[in-house]
């Protein structure tokens, strides 16, 4: 069963580092044309707001299935919400180290 989840993990390292090499490749390109400064600057720019844009898609993403989860039909989290949603990450957690240290 780890197996499969491991090489599914490879295969994805494969192609981040792949697609990050061949952005690389057309910055290095852009920045090498004779041109101006804005137009080298923004090839670089666009590079680090998708490197940037990572982190908070992934946060989003998780308050938004959590939210989808555990709030009630009005979408809101109350106190007891939270507490269960706590409680659900504590376990999920256990669970993990039970499983890969256990």
């Amino acid at each position: 069963p780890g197996g499969a989840g491991l090489g599914l993990r490879a295969l994805g390292v494969v192609v981040a580092v792949d697609a990050i090499a061949v952005k690389c490749g057309v910055l290095a390109a852009e920045v090498s044309q004779e041109g101006s400064l804005w137009q080298a600057l923004l090839p670089a720019l666009v590079l680090l707001r998708q490197f940037w844009a990572v982190d908070p898609a992934g946060s989003l993403l998780r308050s938004r299935l959590l939210r989808f989860v555990f709030a009630g039909a009005d979408g809101f989290l109350g106190a007891r919400d939270e507490a269960l949603v706590q409680a659900w990450l504590g376990r999920l957690a256990r669970g993990v180290w039970a499983r890969a240290w256990g």
